[in-house]
């Protein structure tokens, strides 16, 4: 999940809903396709064959921002699997990437399939063997290690390359300096690796975990920043992240509320004005399978 992201929202009771919020999800989009690192997306398309049917599964699609950014920059014929567990969310993505075309100019074949992630039978028979690139965008920071264990069981037994994007890396802050940063940021990550969706989350710690497994059976792995700088210009984004993290560090640091409601409030205030930028760091991950006959 992507620092202060809202990405699954919770009741009074502490209980998730099963909606994610499309405002966030929009406002999002624009800093997601800036932070992409390049290089990896230029090893991928050097890896993947050309102009032989491409199988992509993307994981927790959205309203389907990585298929728009990425499908455009990749060979054809493509064949998309979109993951999701909201109903609404897949068929905005549906609606959102009609028109979207590959590398070639072919039109795309976009599949969708509802199904909770958190199940991982529900998730895992959607890659196949004609599988060639498993993606995600923000969210493998939100498993759990049980979690990320599986999805590299699977990964074992399929062998696609797999890319997963925009992973938080722990560093957040502001252009202007507070004496409670430290407190925000630590509260933070340690929110982020408490309980979720998927239990304990791996957080900031999660483009880590996932490089290291892959290496072990034998894939072959490249990580890359990803950072988001987030300009006067995105007001918006700026408050929506700031009170993001306030409202973590608050759940996360009770004893503290008085204080991060004090940086937060400050913090708003700062949001749009002049020369006020925030930065989030992230990291993209491309991890291709161990050698075969046809790669070079």
């Amino acid at each position: 999940m992507l620092a202060g992201a809202p990405e699954m929202q919770e009741s009074a009771a502490g209980q998730e809903k099963d909606r994610f919020d499309h405002n966030w999800l929009t406002l999002r989009e624009p800093a997601d396709h800036e932070a992409r690192a390049s290089a990896l997306n230029q090893r991928l398309v050097e890896w993947l064959p050309y102009n032989q049917p491409l199988g992509i599964v993307d994981l927790g699609c959205g309203q389907g921002s990585n298929l728009r950014y990425l499908a455009p920059l990749l060979p054809g014929p493509q064949q998309w699997t979109l993951v999701d567990h909201d109903e609404a969310l897949l068929a905005a993505a549906l609606q959102r990437c009609a028109g979207i075309r590959d590398s070639d100019g072919q039109t795309l074949q976009v599949d969708v399939r509802q199904a909770d992630l958190r199940q991982l039978a529900d998730w895992s028979s959607a890659i196949g063997a004609d599988t060639q690139l498993v993606t995600a965008s923000a969210l493998l920071d939100l498993v759990s290690a049980d979690w990320l264990s599986h999805l590299v069981a699977v990964l074992k037994s399929r062998r696609p390359a797999i890319h997963m994007v925009l992973s938080v890396d722990g560093q957040f802050g502001c252009s202007t300096l507070h004496a409670d940063d430290e407190l925000i940021r630590a509260a933070f990550n340690a929110h982020q690796r408490g309980p979720g969706p998927f239990g304990h989350g791996l957080g900031p710690d999660a483009a880590a975990e996932l490089a290291d497994r892959l290496q072990a059976i034998g894939y072959r792995v490249q990580s890359a920043a990803s950072p988001w700088h987030v300009p006067t210009e995105q007001a918006a984004l700026q408050r929506w992240l700031i009170q993001g993290w306030g409202d973590a560090a608050i759940e996360q640091c009770p004893d503290q509320a008085d204080r991060i409601k004090a940086w937060t409030s400050q913090r708003l205030a700062e949001a749009g004005s002049t020369g006020f930028l925030l930065t989030v760091g992230h990291t993209d991950v491309l991890a291709l399978p161990p050698m075969s006959d046809r790669d070079t």
